[in-house]
């Protein structure tokens, strides 16, 4: 035998008794979270005192190292000689300078490049001695550090007992927040991963949320603690709120793994240094710690705390701490803290009560799926209890139960239970698949207790969507609210449905039945659902028209047995006996008096901020109003049935008394660890594992879009945030005005339905938010606090000019052939310019060489050839003022006679913001003979000065001075070519040589310009080439052959338009396009265009627009529909025959142009030809037309859609209308183009 049993004994005693302590037993009994060195020392330094002498282990975690305080100016040595924390200086200074200056050295940490200066450009509290170097930052850091040492071991404690993890102080909360990968920047360091050397772990390698949570998780289970100091949840420093956060984070993830016995037998004490933001209700003290020795010990520590003595005098935190007793907040079991829970509870009641307030919107009975998953929206902010409707129903009851006892009706929500939601029904339609059995095993559990308790409480019924219940949403499906709430649970209590109006669940619900959102109509659908009370937030201008409608259109619902009259009555005593047991006042007596209309107003509760909103609620005498944000002082003494007067408050701040209470998931979390620990906690589910850190792809992509279409998306984005400016009204906005005031850029995920509807699909959607993003990183870059919110919404908008905008030139001419082709193709060539012309006329008061059209024949003729010039001088954009050239004049008085000078003004100055160019040149001059060419210069000169935008840096006209301001080289040969379309006119150009020179004088120079950046930011909107009438940007194809009507109006609109071949079909060239449009007589006049109705009906079926001007189609021509159209067709040559919209709420009628009916008179020829009779259900009747006996023809506009895209049938006469610019006409023309983009999206 090589070694006998009593040598290996006593080998192994020996190496026993060598392993450090800590190796052989690593659990503590106090592990101590501070968030920063001097916090563990201010609130728990007697309470170390006392461990420590009774032979207690104890441990302190220091999450930052307090690098973010200011210091003194003459701070350099503030430990001693014996250089604790480094064995290589005792120079602070010199130790983070050189930390900070070797860039190899960083190398191993930094994830980024170091920046020099702190990024928080906030005013400190003493700006004089603030440090002004990061790597003063880290001096503090490292002073702090020793300071956390020195004043330890004076409490009991060794250096190896301090844990410092030196994640950046003020940073935890932005840690708590950020996605992994997005390493978080210190404010002051500059650094984004820890520099310190003797760091715990993980920060060296970077500031994310994962490695803060993980380094958290090893502690506790190496130390596996009995008992955990951690700062109060409403502590004022968002350090020490995140500190409580991280830990509650850690204790969940390894309770998911397995709940260990350690956690089990866990207590958490809370400690409050900074005023606690005026909490509610203080719960019992569960450890108080006092001494006079002990005390001692405490101030001689605080001392060591060299650099923060001074801050702590000033908070007056130094002498409070110093003396006081040490008190922590701790539940021995479940009963005592529900009991907690019910006091709280009370308190906010009696806050109510005593304001005035009858009801709460509160308590939450959600119960999550899963707690941990904070892609959920209502576990993200904190709204839910618990994912175990066992924990949810205690803590309902106890809320309940606590404002029934201070005189207040709590309103529980939401029914049947928003746990499970993904989406939030603020802003999306969430749709939630569960059975019958499933909510009775789960959310149902609340309910069920509360009605057995006997509570008094309301119910609110939510807008999500449950298929297995009903296929309307909750909040108007009476299988739930009455089917299902009151005839199966036996709730005989008051309901109320969620806000009606200013939610974005129910509109896009309506949306997706192909209908539009009438607010009279869904709050007769509640109340068709027998819910009791409907409640509308509606903006204060509104209010008044919206009820008026409300009222009326219930009231013709009564009238007509839409809604029954039982169910109606039989709600309205339920409301009045409620009124009469809280108020205790008989109004039953009223009842028989009482008019329908004042009977529906007392099921409508409304929010009333304003002395306006007031006014409609006496004037219609409503049921209740939600004060919401605002004091609420109204007496109502001389009201008849009084109001219900409506709280609000879940869990937060108590609206606008300056008090809190902790919110949902902080009260269910704390509750279920007690539970577990007394052994009370029923139902323990094992919960699924949630990726925390999983990297998330930007959801923006632009790899699929087109320049064009970026631009498109640019210009939905600033023609919404306009219409925020004017509105100014956010709800239905990627922004929100936050608790504090301040304006803030919503998630993608938060983004309300009536924002995400503007956009044609969902990739467009994804790209234009990822482009709001940067544009608001560099807004915030450049505002102050002073800035308002309008101010940096405009700002906003500039930031998002984000592609390259060229150069904007206008020309202005006042005949088609008087454009300047010289300045057009030098400034295109040369600069890149994008350019435009207006003309004042078309030309109709001039010769014709090639015909006899004469007046507006001829002005359409020369507009044709305008537009063929334009191509050939590669012209983006042709406009007219649509004045009267009636001919050849030199007088200035018979050209004003003749020309409405007030509308041109207005006319040039929509224009000049329309195109808004940098310059404006003409080749006309104050000299030219022709008073036309004249006038258009003085107009354009008086419009310049009016312009309600940004000016133009430079206007030039053309001289004959040599010494001129521009010369431009002209292309002889070129102009030639261009102006040779201008038939009509002879057009003949003599070139003495290929290049020309003509020259031009500075005329107007309003502004120096100097920042190119703000040259080329710029406001698009979705105005077109014709004053009033609004476009949406579109790649639009034309099959159009022997005239030109189609190509001339499209341009006028301001489309781009291409010309479509059969070669173009044959390459597959047709995806190029967004809408195809095939003008009048173009199957006769194109060849071989019927053989291709396959490739246009491919180009629909993947999501393009095909729109078909059909004329005399009924002779054998070889035309094949999408669906079934029949060749018998109806000739209505009355143009004045009388012109119904059936479908008015349409998008055809409605987007970009509103169309009525008007839009249809005052034609010209006849009202149309081919109105067919029969066609398919597929398609979809605009409108109806009466012909001269009388007959109901529906089929002159149809429109169906087509796989992804659609198909526009119409065979009104259009082109007659177009060629005399007849303006309902070009605004119907103008929607038709932009159809496609409004079809109804697919959301998931």
């Amino acid at each position: 035998m090589l070694f006998s049993p009593q040598k290996v004994f006593i080998f192994l005693s020996i190496v026993f008794f060598l392993i450090p302590a800590e190796a052989k037993d690593s659990s503590v009994d106090q592990l101590i979270f501070a968030p920063h060195p001097d916090d563990e020392t201010l609130c728990c330094g007697n309470t170390i005192v006392e461990a420590i002498n009774n032979k207690e282990k104890v441990k302190i975690v220091f999450l930052t190292n307090g690098d973010a305080a200011y210091i003194e100016d003459n701070f350099k040595k503030p430990f001693n000689n014996e250089a604790v924390l480094t064995d290589e200086t005792d120079n602070l200074e010199q130790e983070a300078m050189s930390v900070i200056s070797s860039e190899e050295e960083l190398a191993n940490f930094l994830k980024r490049k170091i920046t020099l200066k702190p990024k928080n450009k906030q005013t400190p509290k003493n700006p004089s001695k603030n440090l002004s170097f990061p790597q003063k930052y880290i001096a503090l850091g490292l002073a702090r550090q020793n300071e956390a040492v020195s004043a330890n071991k004076i409490l009991g404690l060794k250096k190896q007992d301090l844990l410092f993890l030196s994640y950046p102080d003020r940073g935890l909360s932005a840690l708590l927040d950020e996605v992994s990968g997005n390493h978080h920047i210190s404010d002051t360091t500059g650094l984004g991963a820890s520099s310190y050397r003797n760091t715990y772990n993980r920060a060296k390698n970077g500031y994310n949320k994962e490695n803060l949570l993980l380094d958290i998780e090893d502690i506790l289970n190496k130390y596996k603690p009995k008992k955990i100091f951690i700062p109060f949840p409403l502590d004022n420093h968002s350090d020490h709120r995140a500190a409580y956060k991280f830990l509650y984070l850690a204790l969940d993830e390894l309770s998911d793994k397995d709940r260990p016995q350690w956690i089990k037998e866990l207590s958490i004490f809370y400690y409050n240094i900074h005023n606690p933001r005026d909490y509610i209700f203080y719960p019992r003290s569960s450890v108080k710690t006092e001494g006079s020795s002990k005390n001692l010990l405490k101030q001689k520590a605080l001392d060591e705390y060299a650099t923060q003595i001074k801050p702590l005098q000033e908070e007056g935190l130094y002498d409070f701490f110093k003396n006081s007793k040490e008190e922590f907040w701790g539940w021995d079991n479940s009963l005592e803290y529900l009991q907690d829970v019910r006091k709280e509870w009370f308190e906010i009641g009696k806050i109510m009560h005593e304001k005035g307030y009858q009801l709460n919107f509160g308590v939450v009975a959600d119960i999550a799926e899963n707690i941990r998953d904070s892609t959920n929206r209502m576990v993200k902010r904190e709204r839910i209890y618990s994912d175990n409707p066992f924990v949810v129903k205690d803590l309902v009851l106890a809320a309940a139960e606590g404002m029934n006892d201070a005189g207040v009706i709590p309103v529980i929500k939401h029914f049947p239970g928003l746990g499970r939601a993904q989406k939030d029904p603020h802003f999306r339609l969430p749709i939630i698949s569960a059975t019958k059995e499933e909510f009775y095993k789960k959310e149902l559990i609340p309910y069920q207790a509360l009605l057995k308790q006997n509570m008094h409480f309301w119910v609110m019924l939510d807008h999500a969507l449950y298929p297995d219940l009903d296929d309307k949403p909750a909040s108007i499906s009476g299988k739930i609210a009455t089917n299902f709430l009151r005839n199966e649970l036996g709730f005989n209590g008051i309901t109320i449905a969620d806000e009606l109006n200013a939610m974005q669940s129910l509109r896009e619900y309506v949306a997706k039945q192909g209908k539009e959102f009438l607010l009279e109509e869904v709050v007769l659908d509640t109340f068709k659902a027998g819910i009791d009370f409907a409640l509308i937030y509606i903006e204060p201008s509104k209010a008044d028209e919206a009820i008026a409608k409300i009222v009326e259109r219930v009231k013709k619902a009564l009238e007509n047995n839409e809604l029954e009259a039982k169910e109606f009555n039989a709600s309205i005593e339920r409301i009045i006996k409620e009124k009469e047991r809280v108020f205790k006042r008989p109004f039953s007596p009223y009842i028989k008096d009482m008019t329908q209309e004042e009977k529906i107003a007392q099921k409508l509760i409304f929010d009333a901020n304003s002395d306006e909103e007031m006014a409609v609620f006496r004037k219609y005498g409503l049921g209740g109003i939600d004060p919401r944000m605002v004091s609420f002082k109204e007496k109502f003494s001389d009201v008849k049935i009084p109001p219900f007067i409506i709280f609000q408050h879940e869990g937060g701040k108590i609206k606008e008394e300056g008090v809190y209470s902790k919110s949902p998931s902080v009260i269910g979390r704390e509750l279920e660890l007690i539970m577990a620990k007394d052994g009370s906690l029923l139902n323990p589910e094992k919960r699924e594992k949630i990726p925390q850190f999983e990297k998330k792809e930007s959801p923006g992509s632009s790899n699929k879009l087109t320049i064009e279409d970026r631009n498109q998306c640019l210009f939905i984005l600033k023609n919404g945030i306009d219409k925020v400016i004017k509105n100014n009204y956010y709800s239905t906005s990627p922004f929100m005005i936050d608790e504090n005031e301040t304006l803030q850029l919503r998630s993608f995920k938060e983004l309300p339905f009536e924002w995400i509807k503007l956009f044609p699909d969902e990739e467009s959607n994804l790209f234009s938010y990822e482009m709001l993003k940067e544009g608001w990183k560099k807004m915030k870059a450049e505002i102050s606090s002073k800035t308002s919110f309008s101010e940096k919404l405009n700002l906003l908008k500039d930031k998002l000019s984000i592609f390259n905008a060229n150069c904007r030139l206008l020309c202005l001419a006042a005949h088609p052939d008087d454009e300047d082709a010289a300045a057009l193709l030098y400034f295109k060539n040369n600069y890149g310019c994008d350019t435009s012309i207006i003309f004042a006329t078309r030309g109709e008061g001039g010769e014709n060489k090639i015909g006899s059209q004469q007046g507006k024949e001829l002005g359409f003729v020369r507009s044709e050839e305008a537009e063929l010039s334009s191509v050939v001088l590669g012209v983006d954009q042709v406009y007219y003022l649509g004045e009267n050239d009636f001919g050849y004049t030199t007088s200035l008085n018979k050209v004003l006679e003749n020309w409405d000078k007030d509308e041109d003004l207005a006319r040039l100055n929509y224009f000049y913001n329309l195109i808004k160019p940098d310059i404006i040149i003409t080749k006309h001059a104050d000299t030219d003979e022709h008073a036309q060419h004249r006038v258009l210069l003085i107009l354009a000169k008086n419009a310049l000065k009016k312009m309600n935008s940004r000016q133009p840096v430079k206007f030039y006209e053309r001289t004959t001075e040599k010494n001129a301001d521009l010369i431009i080289e002209e292309d002889c040969v070129k102009i030639k070519e261009a102006l040779s379309e201008h038939r009509s006119q002879g057009f003949e150009l003599a070139c003495d040589s290929d290049k020309e020179q003509v020259y031009y004088k500075l005329m107007v120079f309003p502004g120096k310009i100097t920042d190119s950046s703000e040259s080329k930011s710029r406001s698009s909107d979705n105005l077109s080439g014709v004053m009033g009438i609004k476009v949406f940007p579109r790649r639009v194809g034309l099959f159009e052959a022997g005239e030109n009507t189609l190509f001339v109006i499209l341009h006028t609109l301001g489309y781009q338009v291409k010309r479509v071949t059969i070669e173009d079909i044959k390459s597959g060239k047709l995806s190029d396009f967004d809408t195809i449009i095939l003008g009048q007589r173009a199957y006769g006049r194109i060849p071989g265009l019927s053989g291709f109705n396959t490739k246009l009906f491919e180009f629909m079926r993947t999501g393009g627009n095909l729109i078909f001007f059909a004329h005399d189609i009924g002779e054998g021509r070889e035309i094949t529909f999408p669906y079934y159209l029949a060749s018998s067709f109806n000739y209505i040559p009355d143009k004045n025959a009388k012109v119904k919209l059936l479908l008015p709420g349409h998008p055809l009628f409605t987007f970009p142009n509103k169309i009525y009916v008007v839009d249809f008179k005052g034609w010209f020829k006849q009202r149309g030809a081919s109105f067919p009779e029969k066609y398919s259900g597929q398609y979809s009747e605009l409108t109806s037309c009466f012909s001269s006996d009388g007959k109901q023809v529906n089929g002159g506009y149809l429109v169906a859609d087509y796989g992804k895209g659609s198909y526009i049938f119409t065979s009104y006469d259009w082109y007659s209308q177009f060629r005399e610019f007849h303006f309902g006409a070009l605004k119907n023309l103008a929607n038709m183009v932009s159809y496609k983009n409004q079809k109804q999206f697919e959301y998931n």
